[in-house]
C-alpha cells in the first residue's frame, strides 16, 4: 500500500497528514493523540516521512484519533441539517425565528 504524506495549515503551524488509498486520512500525532503541530511545513514532511520508516512506524500514527471532530460532524450533519429545516420552515403553521433578540414569524403564501 503506497501511503503520501503532506502538510495541512493551522494558522501558523503546520501538521503531517498520511494519505493512504480507501482509508481517511491521518495526522501524525503526539503521546496525547493531538495533532502535533511544526513552524514549518518542510518540517512537517521531514518528521512525517520518518515516522514511516519501518523502526517506528508501529507508535506515532493514532488510526481512531478523531482530534478536530470531522468524523462525528460527518455522520450527524444529515440530521442535523433536516433538524433545522424542520425548526425554521416546519410543516405545519406559522414558525418562527430568533434573531437579535427579535422573535420573526415565518408565513408561507401559496401562490398559483
Amino acid at each position: 500500500m503506497t501511503v503520501r504524506v503532506s502538510t495541512m495549515a493551522f494558522g501558523d503551524r503546520y501538521c503531517a497528514v498520511f494519505h493512504a488509498p480507501g482509508r481517511p486520512d491521518e495526522f501524525l500525532v503526539d503521546e496525547a493523540g493531538k495533532p502535533k503541530k511544526f513552524a514549518t511545513a518542510t518540517e512537517a514532511l521531514r518528521q512525517g516521512r520518518k515516522a514511516l520508516a519501518p523502526h517506528t512506524q508501529s507508535g506515532p500514527i493514532h488510526a481512531g484519533a478523531d482530534p478536530f471532530g470531522i468524523r462525528a460532524w460527518r455522520s450527524q450533519k444529515d440530521e442535523a441539517l433536516k433538524a433545522e429545516r424542520e425548526r425554521v420552515f416546519g410543516t405545519s403553521g406559522p414558525a418562527s425565528i430568533e434573531r437579535a433578540g427579535r422573535t420573526i414569524v415565518i408565513e408561507r403564501r401559496r401562490r398559483r
